[in-house]
């Protein structure tokens, strides 16, 4: 499998300019990306979380964190 397939393996759901709706990867709710939503490590992508969850996640992240020191 060369690069191109990994990537469109990985994210090809989440593409920039796809034809139909995105679905969060963690409530499942269909959600409208906005230019906020680019993926940073995938340029070409939108994250596969909706901006709700990525933020429960992130402060759930910091949270632990914080629990274990």
């Amino acid at each position: 499998m060369n690069r191109l397939e990994e990537y469109n393996k990985k994210y090809g759901e989440y593409l920039i300019g796809k034809e139909g709706d995105y679905k969060c990867g963690k409530c499942k709710k269909i959600w409208l990306p906005t230019d906020a939503d680019i993926n940073r490590k995938a340029m070409m992508t939108y994250y596969k979380n909706c901006g709700a969850c990525r933020l429960y996640l992130y402060n759930k992240c910091i949270e632990y964190r914080n629990r274990e020191t």
